[in-house]
């Protein structure tokens, strides 16, 4: 068995074998300071890092604008990609994401808009991606 691509909050493996390989979206969640990973629109797992590959990096307008208004954060952009076990080499360009300042996810060394990546290891440390 491939060593998967994630660290648990709790270990689960009924869940690690239901993920590896499937699509998710990836989100930061602020209340429990931690990632939480989506399956077909439901929450089941909490980790503190995942590597995806063939990501695409959504924000949704109305989100946005919602959290502008009422400057109040809410869930409203993600990572979308297939869970990966293994990455050749470690991604090294840092993205970064702010409702305040950005309208979508950007590279921080040029603030170049950035909606697709191969790769992206996501983390406390912030989101790395190829």
């Amino acid at each position: 068995m491939q060593k998967p691509s994630f660290v648990w909050r709790r270990h689960c493996r009924a869940i690690c074998n239901l993920i590896a390989g499937k699509r998710v979206r990836v989100y930061r969640n602020l209340h429990r300071n931690c990632l939480s990973v989506q399956y077909r629109g439901r929450v089941i797992a909490y980790v503190d890092e995942i590597k995806l590959s063939d990501v695409r990096f959504i924000v949704s307008p109305a989100g946005r604008a919602r959290v502008l208004r009422e400057q109040q954060k809410t869930v409203h952009a993600y990572a979308e990609g297939y869970v990966s076990s293994w990455l050749r080499r470690s991604p090294r360009t840092r993205c970064t994401y702010n409702p305040y300042r950005y309208a979508a996810f950007v590279v921080q060394s040029n603030k170049q808009t950035i909606q697709k990546a191969s790769v992206a290891h996501i983390s406390s440390n912030g989101i790395f991606i190829r």
